[in-house]
Protein backbone atom coordinates (compact mmCIF):
# COMPACT_ATOMS: atom_id res chain seq x y z
CA UNK A 1 0.00 0.00 0.00
CA UNK A 2 1.44 3.26 -1.08
CA UNK A 3 1.55 6.45 1.79
CA UNK A 4 -0.68 9.32 1.71
CA UNK A 5 2.89 11.13 0.53
CA UNK A 6 4.20 8.87 -1.89
CA UNK A 7 0.30 9.13 -3.59
CA UNK A 8 0.86 13.14 -3.39
CA UNK A 9 4.23 12.48 -5.31
CA UNK A 10 2.66 10.38 -7.47
CA UNK A 11 -0.32 12.75 -8.34
CA UNK A 12 1.78 15.65 -9.05
CA UNK A 13 3.87 13.99 -11.23
CA UNK A 14 1.12 12.52 -13.41
CA UNK A 15 -0.57 16.18 -13.12
CA UNK A 16 2.56 17.78 -14.37
CA UNK A 17 2.61 15.23 -17.79
CA UNK A 18 -0.62 15.87 -18.65
CA UNK A 19 0.40 19.69 -18.56
CA UNK A 20 3.52 19.73 -20.22
CA UNK A 21 1.85 17.00 -22.98
CA UNK A 22 -1.84 18.11 -23.45
CA UNK A 23 -2.13 21.65 -22.33
CA UNK A 24 1.31 23.75 -23.23
CA UNK A 25 1.28 23.29 -26.77
CA UNK A 26 -2.16 25.35 -26.73
CA UNK A 27 -0.69 27.87 -24.29
CA UNK A 28 2.18 28.43 -26.23
CA UNK A 29 -0.40 29.15 -29.68
CA UNK A 30 -1.90 31.09 -27.34
CA UNK A 31 0.79 33.25 -26.11
CA UNK A 32 2.19 33.63 -29.91
CA UNK A 33 -0.93 34.54 -31.28
CA UNK A 34 -0.84 37.09 -28.17
CA UNK A 35 2.01 38.52 -29.46
CA UNK A 36 0.58 39.25 -32.91
CA UNK A 37 -2.26 41.27 -31.86
CA UNK A 38 -3.24 43.72 -34.44
CA UNK A 39 -2.11 41.99 -36.92
CA UNK A 40 -4.75 40.85 -39.81
CA UNK A 41 -6.11 37.04 -40.08
CA UNK A 42 -4.05 35.12 -37.34
CA UNK A 43 -5.32 31.97 -35.74
CA UNK A 44 -4.91 28.97 -34.12
CA UNK A 45 -4.49 27.02 -37.59
CA UNK A 46 -2.37 29.77 -39.21
CA UNK A 47 0.33 29.57 -36.25
CA UNK A 48 0.15 25.79 -36.10
CA UNK A 49 1.23 25.73 -40.20
CA UNK A 50 3.53 28.58 -39.13
CA UNK A 51 5.50 26.66 -36.52
CA UNK A 52 5.25 23.55 -38.69
CA UNK A 53 6.62 25.36 -41.53
CA UNK A 54 9.28 26.56 -40.05
CA UNK A 55 10.49 24.32 -37.43
CA UNK A 56 8.73 20.76 -38.13
CA UNK A 57 7.41 18.71 -35.05
CA UNK A 58 10.23 20.69 -33.08
CA UNK A 59 9.29 23.86 -32.69
CA UNK A 60 6.24 22.58 -30.64
CA UNK A 61 8.42 21.42 -28.29
CA UNK A 62 9.75 24.56 -27.80
CA UNK A 63 10.18 25.88 -23.76
CA UNK A 64 10.13 22.16 -22.58
CA UNK A 65 13.36 22.19 -20.87
CA UNK A 66 14.18 24.62 -18.44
Amino acid sequence: SLSSVHCNFLSGVFSGFIYLNVSFPFDFLKILMQSKIGQKDVTYWGEIKSIYHREGLYGFTRGYSG
